[in-house]
C-alpha cells in the first residue's frame, strides 16, 4: 500500500463513536495478508464519542507478524496528542506520541511523520480535492522514498524519482524545517500589587522573547507583550476570578 492519501473528519451522536483511518487484521503467519505501508498520508480528524477513538492506523491484536518490515515514511495524524485521539491502536496498546508508536514497531517506521497537512480543499467536488499546498512548509515534502513501478501521482504529475512526496499528491513545496532559537519566559507584575476587594489590577509580561532569535521555516516568530486584567469581587467566603 503505497502514497495513498487518506482523510476523515466523521461526526456522530453515537455514544461510543470511534473511528480509524486504516485497519488492519493481523496474523502470525507474516506473508499472510501481508501489509506493507510506505509514502502514505493518513489523517483522520474525526470527533470520538464517549470511549470512542479517533485513530490513524489500527490493528485488531498487538500481533505485529504480517505487518511488513519495510513499512517507512508515512504520516499518520488524528488531531493532537490526547487519550482518544490516537497515532496507532491495537485494541490494548494506544500510542498518541509519535516516538511511542515508532518504538512499539520498530524498526518499522523510523522515517514516518506526525503532521497535520495543509490541503487546498476537503471538499470532494473541489478541483482541489485533497492536494496540498505548496505555500505550506510540510514535512511530506520530499519525504517519501521511490517505490518500484509507480512513477506518477493520482493526476498523473511525474514523481520525483528519488524524494517523492508523501501521499497521493506529488507538489512542488518547500520541506519544513525544525524551530531554533530558546524563548525567554520573561517577567509578570501586577500593578496595583497588592489588590483589595473590589478592585481591579492589570498584569503584565515583559522581557519575554520578542522572535529576533526564534525562527520555524527560517521565519522569525512574532511574540507581544501579554496584558491580563482580573478583577476580584468580595463574596461571603471567597473571591471570585473574572479573566479574559
Amino acid at each position: 500500500m503505497s502514497y495513498n492519501t487518506i482523510y476523515l473528519d466523521a461526526q456522530s451522536t453515537g455514544a461510543n463513536f470511534g473511528t480509524c483511518g486504516l485497519f488492519a487484521t493481523t496474523s502470525t503467519t507474516a506473508t499472510t495478508a501481508t501489509l506493507n505501508l510506505n509514502n502514505n498520508n493518513i489523517v483522520n480528524l474525526s470527533n470520538p464519542r464517549g470511549t470512542g477513538k479517533t485513530t490513524a492506523y489500527q490493528r485488531n491484536s498487538t500481533t505485529l507478524t504480517n505487518y511488513g518490515s519495510g513499512s517507512n515514511r508515512n504520516n499518520f495524524y488524528a488531531g493532537g496528542t490526547c487519550v482518544n485521539r490516537l497515532i496507532f491502536f491495537d485494541g490494548t496498546n494506544a500510542d498518541s506520541v509519535l516516538a511511542d508508536f515508532k518504538t512499539r514497531v520498530s524498526t518499522r517506521e523510523a522515517n514516518s511523520v506526525s503532521e497535520s497537512p495543509n490541503f487546498l480543499s476537503t471538499v470532494g467536488s473541489n478541483a482541489n480535492f485533497l492536494h496540498m499546498d505548496p505555500a505550506k512548509p510540510t514535512l511530506l515534502e520530499s519525504g517519501g522514498a521511490a517505490v518500484a513501478g509507480i512513477t506518477t501521482d493520482f493526476d498523473g504529475n511525474t514523481r520525483n524519482a528519488t524524494t517523492p512526496d508523501i501521499g497521493a499528491d506529488e507538489f512542488t513545496g518547500t520541506v519544513a524545517t525544525a524551530c531554533s532559537g530558546q524563548p525567554v519566559a520573561g517577567t509578570i507584575t501586577a500593578n496595583p500589587n497588592p489588590l483589595c476587594s473590589i478592585g481591579i489590577t492589570t498584569i503584565c509580561v515583559s522581557g519575554q522573547s520578542t522572535g529576533s532569535d526564534l525562527l520555524i521555516n527560517g521565519n522569525h516568530l512574532m511574540l507581544r507583550e501579554v496584558h491580563l486584567q482580573i478583577f476580584l469581587v468580595q463574596k461571603t467566603s471567597a473571591l471570585q476570578l473574572i479573566l479574559w
